[in-house]
């Protein structure tokens, strides 16, 4: 079947996980399988790559499946090392399956930090892309996501300049934290 790898890289906070966490969980006929080597010591992993290989053989040949290897730089070393060469093995082996087949990788590192058999093309080099820090307008987004009801829009770019080189999680926190001040007495970012 056909297959696409893809990268999804940045700082920590800026929405990866987040993204694919929002995406349908069945959605037309794609099936998605999550793979988070943080919670699986070596031997795990083996086993998680054997039964996901037999969830895609399982797969009619017109279906789809979306699999995520979160935090994959901890699958990351050399090709000598019993995950990584499993791991490779499992990507290079998705052709005998009928279906079409993605592969997400989900991670804190930049490219240039993984072996380049990882992200090489027909791997996790297909699609490449960086989430950075929101700009000045995405966290104005997030900030009107969360306290539009509670500011105007003067305040609002206020805090959207205030907020320059904050990660998205940490926008969030800083609205969370405006909302518990303003339920326990206090005004909304005052100052």
């Amino acid at each position: 079947g056909e297959h696409l790898g893809t990268l999804w890289h940045g700082p920590p906070g800026n929405g990866k996980t987040s993204l694919v966490r929002r995406l349908p969980r069945e959605s037309e006929g794609v099936t998605r399988l999550w793979v988070d080597p943080s919670a699986m010591n070596p031997s795990n992993l083996e086993d998680t790559l054997a039964l996901v290989a037999r969830v895609l053989r399982s797969l009619p040949d017109d279906g789809a499946a979306l699999v995520v290897f979160e935090d994959i730089d901890l699958l990351s070393g050399t090709r000598e090392s019993s995950p990584i060469r499993s791991w490779l093995s499992a990507l290079d082996g998705v052709e005998q399956y009928g279906c079409r087949v993605a592969f997400l990788g989900l991670t804190n590192l930049a490219p240039r930090d993984f072996d380049p058999a990882v992200v090489r093309p027909a791997r996790l080099g297909d699609l490449v892309v960086e989430f950075g820090p929101p700009d000045r307008e995405r966290r104005r987004l997030i900030l009107g996501d969360h306290l539009g009801e509670r500011l105007d829009e003067a305040a609002l770019e206020d805090l959207a300049d205030r907020s320059h080189g904050m990660s998205g999680a940490e926008v969030e926190l800083l609205c969370r934290r405006a909302r518990w001040t303003e339920r326990e007495g206090g005004g909304v970012l005052e100052g």
